[in-house]
């Protein structure tokens, strides 16, 4: 089989993800869907050449997603409101509240009754924090939600988040209730997770590992944010592919341990990873785990080569033909930035460092530098800096996240029924997050451990990652005497 052939279905999906991109660029003319399917009979009907057949599979595949992509854009843009529009209404809280530098919050609330129902607005007020899917009273009047000074990124944000207006509910917003159905059962479970491990670990060790458990990092003290940011650690309060890897595991492990069969075993395992990712605080990162995930265990369960870049492609394309605009979301460029350099570029680094560091940490170090390098260019495009020390700080930190997240899932999870050890394994987690803590405030502290750069170095940015990788192909012995 040739390269051309063995490559082709990895082809399809890219073709897929350029017609989607191409919709987030412009919309596909009118006639493109009719040409679309016509083109697709005539192919099917010539009999072309296998190498002729790929190539016409893939033209239709990429205009077919142009399409799709298209009808998704319009299908998730925000509702149109005649604005000024005054309201007395009610909502859901539809993301997690946000504490805003004036002292109160902001969140998304999705409006159910009145003129704006089904709108998403951008509510601002004070005092006591609601939480996510509490019903509240929307009494006042909706503007546009971007204001004329508003930067672009901030434009952007707002557009792919479907938010239609904004509003102001004054010194308290009026709590109504919480939303009832599965939505509400979800609510109930994340809140209940989220008290028991704050009961068990105060301070900003709790608000951490709230953070790896579920995600988010909101309630951990200003200098405490700046500090994990700084030291490059900011993903560890992103559910990704690290933490559905771990359920992944344990799910499959505990499950054949108990003599359970291999179909039963994928089947509750793609149930565990669901589950948990709705838990989660949703994001970019939770979802590309998730499908990452689902797309491995069902190649497995059809005895398919679960190819890895197949499965990261596939990701992309499930996420992208559900909300295009999310191709913009700086935390799906982090997620599969890092994915796609640590399959690119661990090897090369292994090899690369294997002189220089201890064998045993060497390949930790080069998934942390792998990861590193090749989110550089996304943090500099997106936020004009750079950490120097995560590299540091991400060998000590990444194995710890990985004990916070197990124990204190478990620690929660089983607090009623297991009081005693529950306690231990949430006072062991804490104690993983004040290290992590530790690591961020020494790491922060080190003089150029963040670096600003403008935007438009981005691609110079990416330059050593490009580097590593071709120095990789040309010579997997390119550390030379030192390894020998």
């Amino acid at each position: 089989m040739s390269a051309f052939h063995r490559w082709a279905p990895h082809l399809v999906l890219a073709a897929v993800i350029g017609g989607l991109l191409a919709s987030v660029a412009g919309d596909a003319p009118v006639w493109a869907a009719p040409l679309t399917g016509v083109a697709a009979l005539l192919v099917a009907a010539l009999r072309l050449r296998p190498r002729a057949t790929i190539a016409a599979t893939l033209v239709l595949m990429c205009a077919g997603a142009w399409v799709w992509g298209t009808w998704r854009v319009h299908a998730t843009a925000p509702a149109r409101l005649e604005l000024p529009l005054s309201i007395d209404s009610t909502g859901i809280v539809d993301d997690t509240p946000r504490r805003t530098g004036s002292g109160g919050w902001r969140a998304v609330v999705r409006v159910d009754s009145g003129p704006a129902t089904g709108a998403k607005i951008l509510a601002t007020a004070f005092g006591p924090v609601p939480d996510i899917g509490d019903r509240i009273a929307v009494r006042g009047r909706l503007r546009s939600p971007a204001r004329p000074g508003d930067a672009g990124w901030w434009r952007r944000y707002l557009l792919r988040r479907g938010i239609s207006a904004r509003i102001g509910l004054g010194a308290q917003a009026t709590l109504l209730g919480r939303r009832g159905g599965a939505m509400g059962l979800r609510d109930a479970a994340a809140r209940g997770i989220a008290r028991r491990i704050n009961d068990r670990v105060p301070g900003d060790a709790g608000v951490l590992v709230q953070g790896v458990v579920l995600g988010g990092s909101d309630g951990l003290d200003a200098s405490t944010r700046d500090e994990v940011r700084d030291s490059g650690l900011s993903h560890l309060v992103a559910v990704s592919g690290q933490n559905v890897a771990i359920i992944v595991v344990t799910s499959a492990l505990l499950l054949r341990t108990l003599g359970v069969a291999r179909t039963p075993v994928l089947v509750a395992t793609s149930l565990a990873v669901f589950g948990y990712c709705a838990l989660c605080e949703s994001g970019p990162s939770v979802w590309r785990a998730c499908v990452s995930a689902q797309v491995a265990l069902a190649a497995h369960s059809l005895s398919r080569s679960r190819d890895r870049w197949y499965v990261v492609l596939a990701a992309l394309a499930v996420l992208l033909a559900y909300r295009p605009r999310d191709v913009g979301d700086p935390g799906l460029q982090l997620s599969f930035a890092a994915v796609v350099g640590i399959l690119a570029l661990t090897a090369p680094l292994v090899r690369g460092l294997a002189g220089w560091i201890p064998e045993r940490i060497g390949p930790l170090v080069a998934v942390s530098l792998a990861a590193s390098l090749a989110t550089a260019p996304v943090m500099v495009w997106n936020f004009n800096a750079v950490s120097i020390i995560g590299v540091i700080a991400n060998v000590v930190a990444v194995p710890l996240a990985s004990v916070i997240l197990m124990l204190g899932l478990a620690g929660a999870v089983t607090a009623p029924f297991l009081g005693p050890p529950a306690a231990l394994a949430l006072w062991a987690a804490g104690w993983c997050a004040a290290v992590v803590l530790d690591v961020a405030a020494i790491g922060a502290a080190v003089p150029g451990a963040s670096l600003d750069v403008p935007g438009w170095a981005a691609p110079l940015a990416g330059i050593p990652a490009v580097a590593v990788w071709g120095a990789g192909r040309r010579a997997p012995t390119w550390h030379g005497r030192v390894a020998r």
